[in-house]
């Protein structure tokens, strides 16, 4: 599954270009005139089904996802233009149905 947008709009083309975002570090104003994120899932559902009796069968699901995360930002501020891409991914137990 991949996210595509963000109310309405292309996660890829994000900005803010309204100021004033104020640097809490700085106090100086910035302004993001791009922003960008990446965000897949892949999801993977491992089942298993054990006869208990000739009428009753236990079943037990596990989904698992795998999510993978990118984000690109330029900002611009009185103390100049800054870039960043950075990433990451995780795997993890996802919701269990029923739960």
């Amino acid at each position: 599954m991949t996210i595509d947008t963000f109310e309405g709009k292309d996660i890829q083309h994000l900005r803010d270009t309204n100021f004033p975002i104020v640097d809490p570090d700085t106090g100086n104003p910035v302004r993001f005139p791009r922003f960008g994120i990446d965000l897949d899932t892949d999801v993977l559902t491992a089942s298993a089904t054990y006869g208990l009796t000739d009428d009753l069968d236990l079943s037990v699901t596990v989904p698992i996802l795998y999510s993978d995360f990118a984000l690109h930002i330029v900002q611009f501020s009185t103390a100049g233009e800054m870039r960043a891409d950075v990433s990451s991914s995780k795997t993890g137990v996802g919701p269990m149905p029923g739960a």
